[in-house]
């Protein structure tokens, strides 16, 4: 899914251009409907404190961009208490994501024993 992998590398860019040490975990899985992806993706980012850099402060999210629906999954449909199916390129979290940007922005200019 190309949104996903530009959704990824927009994070690392932004990341690291804060000055933060990022790591990316990339692993393949098998869906619900038994295709192996290749598309997914861990990103942390790291700020290491002066005094106790083995303490840390964790503020996480998750990211993933659906791919459209497709014959299979009409776009959009509820079954249960799920929603499937997506626009191009939707957010999943997006609110989460974008804590966890501007949070890692402000702390990256900082100083801390943390």
């Amino acid at each position: 899914n190309p949104a996903y992998e530009d959704a990824a590398q927009y994070l690392i860019s932004e990341l690291t251009a804060m000055g933060l040490d990022v790591v990316q975990h990339r692993y393949e899985f098998t869906d619900i409907f038994q295709v192996q992806n290749p598309e997914a993706y861990n990103v942390c980012a790291y700020k290491w404190g002066s005094e106790t850099p083995n303490e840390w402060l964790v503020f996480g999210a998750h990211f993933d961009v659906a791919p459209p629906a497709n014959a299979v999954l009409l776009d959009p449909h509820v079954i249960g208490s799920r929603t499937y199916g997506t626009r191009v390129g939707a957010y999943d979290n997006t609110a989460g994501t974008s804590m966890v940007l501007e949070t890692a922005k402000v702390l990256a200019e900082f100083e801390s024993r943390r």
